[in-house]
């Protein structure tokens, strides 16, 4: 069950509330930020702590700032910056830095500075700050930046691949992607190429949807063995996955749908389009964001500065100060709540 933050004025504090409206943690905090991974920043007298779902507190009000991320928390003090987990136990504090992320693999980039290392969690420095940039650790290694070109470390700071493409990243749990002059490719983890010599842009695999490329006679959608599954003809800027028998595709800056035989059946004419979800999907005109349905009828109005996909009957929508949760007939549900 999703919280939502509310204000209760006559005390001037933030507590939660379900979708419906129904008060489940009182407002009693100064400030609150939404709940991630069931936990959620509040602070009282300017310092911040943690509190839980069942409204308990994790890490009692003591930081000058903090922020949560797949069940770690990122705390700072005066003069630190520390690391602790779901649980609220300390894991790393590391004095005199300018910035660390949160744990990837039990490793922990770190930036001093300027300059980017890497902290194993037990607080052991296995890589010195002396890069401009680090990627994101991975199946034992991290990209780093040097001379204006990618390669790849491994956690003790060897060279897996001299720095040589100007992009890099991670394509699935077991291939990567490299970009250089020639376009985009993928590698496996023995660093052999696999797939794609004259790529213009990628997608990797995410959230379900299958990875695509675009190619120079189209998009090509890849399965999880790299087989092409779905072509579009050249023409589309962008393109995204089939979702309930429409993607959605970009086409002279303009998004539109076509449906699984890749003809258009909505034509592009809206500023953005998110994907088909029960039903209806969420596209802006100009500014303001509305419904429409498979057949491209607007069935919900333009008047959301934001809007999200329908998730069990339900969608979060919002403008400059409130959100609240709408119906498909684009009822209210619940009462609106301020967003900060």
């Amino acid at each position: 069950m999703a919280l939502q933050k509310y204000y209760n004025p006559e005390n001037g504090c933030y507590g939660f509330t379900d979708s419906q409206g129904k008060i489940l943690i009182p407002a009693v905090y100064d400030e609150a930020e939404p709940f991630s991974d069931g936990l959620a920043p509040v602070s009282r007298k300017e310092l911040w702590g943690i509190i839980n779902e069942q409204g308990q507190v994790v890490v009692k009000p003591s930081y000058q700032m903090l922020f949560t991320r797949e069940g770690w928390i990122h705390a700072w003090e005066k003069n630190a910056q520390v690391l602790l987990d779901r649980t609220g136990n300390v894991r790393l504090r590391i004095e005199d830095i300018q910035y660390l992320y949160y744990p990837e693999e039990s490793q922990v980039r770190v930036k001093k500075n300027n300059q980017w290392g890497l902290f194993a969690l037990d607080g052991t420095q296995r890589i010195p700050f002396r890069y401009r940039s680090i990627g994101p650790c991975r199946n034992g290694r991290l990209a780093f930046y040097e001379d204006g070109c990618w390669g790849w470390l491994d956690y003790d700071g060897n060279r897996r691949m001299a720095p040589q493409f100007h992009e890099v990243g991670w394509w699935d749990d077991h291939r990567w992607w490299a970009r250089d002059a020639a376009g985009y490719c993928l590698f496996d983890l023995d660093d052999r190429k696999i797939a794609g010599q004259q790529w213009e842009k990628i997608t990797p695999p995410a959230d379900g949807k299958r990875g695509a490329a675009r190619t120079p006679e189209g998009w090509i959608f890849l399965d999880d063995q790299l087989s092409i599954v779905w072509r579009l003809p050249a023409g589309y800027e962008w393109a995204e996955d089939l979702q309930e028998g429409r993607a959605a595709v970009k086409k002279n800056g303009l998004w539109g749908y076509v449906n699984a035989e890749g003809n258009e059946v909505i034509p592009p004419g809206f500023t953005r389009a998110s994907a088909f979800s029960e039903g209806l999907a969420a596209v802006q005109q100009k500014w303001n964001w509305g419904y429409i349905t498979p057949a491209g009828e607007v069935v919900i109005p333009f008047q959301f500065l934001e809007a999200s996909p329908f998730q069990q009957g339900s969608a979060f929508v919002q403008d400059n100060y409130e959100g609240w949760y709408i119906d498909r007939n684009g009822q209210q549900l619940g009462e609106a709540h301020p967003l900060y």
